[in-house]
């Protein structure tokens, strides 16, 4: 008896050892992984922040003959029109910051939701290359504003279908975030049909 419990015991080091295996990468501290969650916090708020003052004051770089009222926010970034490159710079940093957003959600937003996202984010950036066609009588690539057509298409329809499927994804608790995807659909339904009201009835606007 003395003598198997010895050799069971003997033998237990090297079954630990054949478990363990080779000694894996040293995982990434607590803080470490903090400050990189930090950093990318802080530059998804900063490209929002960069987008918002871009789309915000492009108006401002705009000829006398656009208005805000009738034009659309693509066409501040219309092509050959001077100023135009603070709306796709704009347009840029929206899509730059939520794909970095949608990397950082990770599982929480599933997978259809962070592909959504992402169809988002590269639809955006997509805005910002080709541009639309200017309302001035200039000369512009029609092919050029058929692909920012297509993009803004994808935008709206992507931003709609990502919130409706992270939206099925959160709990019942989660009231706070529920109540902003609705804020966030209704706001995303609204603006296209307050655009279109504008383009097709711009007499009111001057009056």
């Amino acid at each position: 008896m003395v003598g198997s419990q010895m050799e069971t015991t003997a033998s237990r080091p090297q079954e630990a050892d054949s478990v363990q295996g080779p000694p894996d990468r040293p995982p990434l501290s607590s803080g470490g992984s903090t400050r990189v969650r930090l950093g990318t916090v802080t530059g998804i708020l900063g490209l929002l922040a960069a987008s918002l003052a871009a789309l915000a004051t492009a108006p401002t770089l705009m000829p006398a003959s656009y208005s805000v009222l009738t034009h659309t926010t693509s066409e501040s970034g219309a092509q050959g029109v001077q100023g135009a490159w603070l709306a796709r710079l704009g347009f840029l940093c929206l899509g730059l910051a939520v794909l970095a957003l949608t990397n950082l959600a990770g599982p929480r937003w599933g997978v259809w939701g962070r592909v959504v996202f992402r169809t988002y984010s590269v639809a955006m950036i997509g805005a910002a290359v080709f541009s639309h066609v200017p309302w001035q009588d200039i000369p512009y690539d029609v092919f050029e504003d058929s692909l920012h057509s297509v993009a803004a298409s994808v935008v709206g329809t992507a931003f709609i279908a990502g919130v409706l499927v992270v939206t099925l994804r959160r709990r019942r608790d989660e009231w706070a975030a529920r109540t902003f995807d609705a804020i966030a659909l209704v706001v995303a339904a609204a603006i296209p049909i307050v655009m279109f009201n504008v383009e097709a009835s711009p007499d009111w606007c001057s009056a």
